[in-house]
């Protein structure tokens, strides 16, 4: 059998997955902006989840 790698938080678990997704570079989980993903808000390890960036609204004149 293989063997069973352990983490101890959920919070754990979600930045060893994005260290995955990111080739274990931190800048780039840092930077990532794949704001669809489930995990994006939580990717640096808090607990209370990241808020997506808004799009700018720009004002059109007629």
């Amino acid at each position: 059998m293989g063997s069973i790698r352990k983490v101890k938080t959920p919070i754990q678990a979600i930045v060893k997955k994005c260290m995955e997704c990111c080739c274990s570079v931190k800048e780039e989980v840092r930077q990532c902006d794949m704001y669809d993903c489930a995990l994006w808000g939580f990717r640096l390890g808090d607990e209370v989840p990241i808020e997506k960036p808004k799009e700018k609204k720009t004002k059109h004149k007629k």
